[in-house]
């Protein structure tokens, strides 16, 4: 005889039918009524095209989006105002990455083109430019001090 405690069948069978108790008080709650983790704040218009990315400046101040236009627009975080709008991709903008050493908005498009777009003169700096022999969606850069030392390219066919 075994004792009580030990692994007989009396436990299995008090533990099966204490876990089947479990079940049924689980089943028998009533079920939370679903409500949306977020609620619709603004919507804004203002580009032509579809956006095709968007990114967040790191202070949270002003964030970007790159469009099916072919345009480039800055936005105010708190207003949504429309600040500013860059052109210079002949095609589809696709990716979009701030610098986190201010003030460069890195951006790819499907013209095959990495634009540094420099803040303070508002236009494409003359420093930087990569051409790309793909169609880019993504791309990473890293920075060392004040220099760019390794970019990361993400291709999406």
């Amino acid at each position: 005889m075994i004792p009580s405690g030990l692994g007989g069948d009396a436990d299995k069978t008090k533990t099966s039918n204490s876990i089947v108790a479990q079940a049924k008080k689980l089943s028998t709650m009533p079920k939370p009524k679903w409500h949306p983790p977020w609620k619709l704040h603004r919507v804004i218009s203002g580009h032509l095209g579809w956006v095709r990315c968007v990114t967040l400046e790191p202070g949270n101040e002003w964030f970007a989006t790159g469009s099916a236009d072919r345009v480039i627009k800055i936005w105010d975080l708190a207003s949504g105002k429309l600040k500013l709008s860059l052109t210079g991709h002949v095609s589809t903008v696709r990716g979009l990455v701030v610098s986190p050493r201010h003030p460069y908005l890195f951006s790819c498009g499907e013209d095959r083109q990495v634009k540094c777009w420099d803040l303070e003169y508002n236009k494409v700096s003359t420093k930087i430019v990569f051409v790309c022999l793909c169609t880019l969606a993504q791309f990473k850069l890293t920075f060392i001090g004040k220099q760019l030392t390794k970019y990361t390219f993400h291709v999406i066919y």
